[in-house]
């Protein structure tokens, strides 16, 4: 038990420091307080999927930089 409350604690400080610190968007704020409550896997899984389109958006916008999501990876059907 008492190693699952040294993990929560340190949890907790990081999530205060991100919040506190002047360079954290409020757009990571806030879904730092939005996903608090739900279920980390399926936040996880929603991340993922932002990560992967935005690769893409990025890939379209900067021909320098090539999608991981080529034919036969994972994710290439989004």
């Amino acid at each position: 038990m008492k190693g699952e409350d040294t993990r929560s604690l340190r949890l907790e400080r990081a999530e205060a420091f991100v919040r506190s610190n002047p360079r954290t968007s409020p757009w990571l704020r806030q879904a730092l307080e939005e996903t608090a409550q739900r279920d980390p896997l399926d936040v996880l899984n929603e991340v993922e999927m932002l990560r992967l389109l935005l690769l893409r958006r990025l890939a379209l916008t900067s021909p320098a930089v090539s999608s991981p999501c080529g034919d036969g990876e994972e994710g290439a059907q989004l």
